[in-house]
């Protein structure tokens, strides 16, 4: 991601083009990598710097005040945002969707190697990794408090039982 924000950098973009560029690549290359893997935050708030830096100057430099907060881009465009998606909300949404498929879908090669190596035929909802279990498997079941308490997932149970 970054080679790509340099190599706009040497060229003069408009302000609604850089915003474009954000959004449609900058993003989709982040969406693919958080929908194979839970990414830390250090490394999000790291992308997301960078992004703000090509977004506002068209440089990796900063050289002036932002015209809006950062938080407020990813609002909709109607009350002054920019309808960005936020890499640390859309992080926890796919863990959301790899938790699910743990939880249902065991027909799946990755997921049932995660049943037989990691949880040993132990319910999704009650098990806890042990400290010899991959990094990845631990940062998908330390979020499931949040995500299985979350209305979404309850209607996801709701329509399985029928």
């Amino acid at each position: 991601m970054l080679v790509r924000i340099y190599h706009w950098s040497t060229r003069i973009l408009s302000y609604t083009r850089r915003i474009q560029l954000v959004k449609s690549v900058l993003f989709s290359i982040s969406n693919y990598w958080l929908q194979i893997f839970p990414l830390p935050n250090k490394v999000l708030a790291h992308v997301e710097s960078h992004c703000r830096k090509f977004l506002w100057n068209g440089t990796e430099n900063y050289t002036r005040k932002a015209p809006i907060s950062w938080d407020h881009v990813y609002d909709p465009i109607v009350v002054g945002g920019m309808k960005l998606i936020s890499l640390k909300e859309w992080n926890k949404a796919t863990m959301g969707k790899i938790l699910w498929n743990i939880h249902s879908k065991k027909d799946k090669l990755w997921i049932s190697l995660i049943h037989k190596y990691h949880m040993k035929k132990e319910d999704a909802s009650n098990y806890q990794p042990k400290g010899n279990c991959l990094r990845i498997v631990k940062a998908i079941f330390k979020q499931r408090s949040d995500i299985m308490h979350s209305i979404v997932w309850n209607s996801f149970r709701r329509r399985e039982s029928m």
